[in-house]
């Protein structure tokens, strides 16, 4: 908190903040920061690797990849650009699998949504589970298909179409940050092991504060690396 009013020292909020003004907004702050941060990767995180293991053929081209890209070293952020299609696993694994599958809004004023009227305070929610399954914009909406993030000239879905983090001034401010970090968590995992759900298993989504896999049992295989050569304990 020192580190952000030092930043912005003319914020206003910032500097109740962090002289304990408001309490309760520093508790809700903080409370964000805990669930964005981690409660939102795993489910994200574990979604990627079991829709992986749904896919052999997608796994294998992933793995070719982190194979070329990365070899028999640790994955690193450089490595970003050149996980192309490990990016694309990531990004259509979030259409599928929101982590948080419903976002509250309130109306800033009185407001017309189609043909009806809403005063100023009313409450809404939307689905970004939903937008991202709408056949007017996605083919086969329920099919996982990272290559469709290959436009090859088609056009991008339009803007509130794909809605992982939000939009808005409340949305998700590390977007960016977050495609990262689970671009290469999957690729760091997938370099060594392979991660699949036991036979009979069938994980469903469980809507709950986030849209996490019902609990499932994985059996964890050590995959070599190129050459046929296992990664050592510290790499």
């Amino acid at each position: 908190m020192d580190s952000l009013v030092d930043a912005e020292p003319d914020t206003p909020t910032l500097t109740r903040l962090s002289t304990g003004a408001d309490r309760a907004q520093l508790h809700d702050d903080v409370t964000s920061l805990l669930i964005g941060g981690s409660h939102t990767s795993a489910p994200a995180g574990a979604w990627t690797l079991i829709l992986l293991a749904r896919h052999p053929a997608v796994r294998r081209r992933l793995h070719d990849e982190v194979d070329r890209t990365v070899g028999d070293r640790p994955v690193r952020a450089t490595d970003l650009p050149a996980l192309d299609l490990t990016g694309r696993v990531v990004r259509e694994s979030l259409r599928l699998y929101p982590p948080i599958w419903l976002f509250p809004r309130h109306t800033t004023g009185e407001t017309e949504l189609g043909s009806h009227r809403f005063p100023q305070g009313a409450q809404f929610f939307y689905s970004p589970y939903a937008l991202h399954r709408d056949p007017r914009w996605y083919r086969a909406p329920d099919t996982f298909d990272p290559d469709r993030w290959i436009l090859d000239g088609r056009p991008a879905p339009p803007n509130g179409a794909y809605l992982p983090f939000a939009a808005g001034v409340h949305g998700c401010p590390d977007g960016d940050f977050a495609l990262a970090e689970l671009t290469l968590l999957t690729a760091a995992v997938s370099r060594r092991w392979h991660l699949d759900p036991v036979p009979g298993s069938r994980p469903r989504p469980v809507a709950a504060a986030t849209l996490g896999p019902s609990p499932v049992t994985m059996t964890v295989t050590r995959r070599p690396g190129p050459g046929g050569v296992f990664p050592g304990p510290g790499s």
